[in-house]
């Protein structure tokens, strides 16, 4: 719904917070539900639902990872035009 335009961002959230109520275990949820906070810019709760989901998933697979690993990529500082990771040793 949210590609083809129907629902705002905000409304995916809220959508994705109603299915993590219902049930707390699915990965999935999480998983969407920290990609839509990326998209609205809220990277510290992407974040937070990314771990969830690596933290629920019984296996060891990379999916909630990659999701992770992208969001941090998105929540570094530009500067000029060049990425500049804050995170990063000098």
């Amino acid at each position: 719904m949210w590609e083809k335009g129907q629902i705002s961002v905000e409304s995916a959230i809220e959508q994705c917070k109603t299915a993590i109520t219902l049930e707390p275990d699915n990965v999935n949820a999480h998983i969407y539900t920290g990609y839509f906070y990326s998209l609205a810019n809220d990277y510290k709760n992407a974040e937070k639902e990314f771990k969830i989901a690596i933290n629920k998933h019984s296996s060891n697979t990379a999916r909630p990872r990659l999701f992770l690993s992208l969001d941090v990529r998105g929540s570094r500082k530009m500067n000029g035009g060049i990425e500049v990771d804050s995170n990063r040793k000098k």
